[in-house]
């Protein structure tokens, strides 16, 4: 895992107008609306703790006070292509739980657009966190750290292990387990008990 913080937060906005898509907190939000989002947007970096729930686990879990979760909708029809998800458990310390696109939105110049989105959030909120941080893998995009360098993030450590089960082989994750031809890129973990990889992408539960 790699860890990476923004400190101060910028005092201006960062995210540009865009006609095409709009982002909308979800209040309430649904967790079978929620979890199909997480799993698409999720599915090909294994992202899998929020899955690791019953339904009414992530209800609570999404509709927790300090959480904040956010859906960018494509424009016209309003479609779902990302998410962003923000924890503000640590007032001074705001966490991007999760953060990405759906697969056919990727390449349209929307995940600078959600992010930048997210620290305008975190740097208007009341009270204003002094810190905005994050951990990510080596199973994410081979493009994403030098993207979150070029938004302001800093990496502050880095090479910490964790292990979680394959969740292409975890049956009991909500929804069931991803298809095996999710994630070429990550080898399939065949040995018995759970594998030696570290943490799925913008995960803290």
């Amino acid at each position: 895992m790699t860890f990476m913080d923004m400190a101060p937060l910028p005092g201006t906005l960062q995210a540009a107008p865009r006609g095409d898509v709009i982002l909308k907190r979800a209040i309430n939000p649904d967790p079978d609306s929620y979890a199909a989002l997480f799993r698409a947007v999720g599915q090909e970096w294994l992202w899998q703790a929020r899955l690791d729930h019953t339904q009414d686990e992530i209800a609570t879990l999404i509709r927790h006070p300090t959480t904040e979760i956010y859906y960018l909708y494509d424009l016209p029809g309003e479609t779902p292509l990302g998410l962003l998800e923000l924890d503000f458990s640590d007032p001074d310390n705001a966490n991007l739980a999760y953060f990405g696109l759906v697969p056919e939105a990727i390449g349209r110049g929307l995940g600078g657009f959600l992010l930048r989105s997210g620290i305008d959030i975190v740097a208007a909120h009341d009270p204003k966190p002094t810190r905005f941080w994050f951990n990510t893998c080596t199973f994410d995009h081979p493009s994403a750290l030098p993207f979150y360098k070029h938004l302001g993030f800093r990496v502050y450590r880095e090479n910490v292990p964790d292990t979680f089960p394959d969740p292409r082989l975890n049956n009991n994750l909500y929804g069931g387990a991803f298809p095996l031809t999710a994630a070429p890129h990550v080898p399939l973990a065949i040995n018995k008990g759970p594998s030696p990889w570290k943490t799925s992408p913008l995960s803290h539960t």
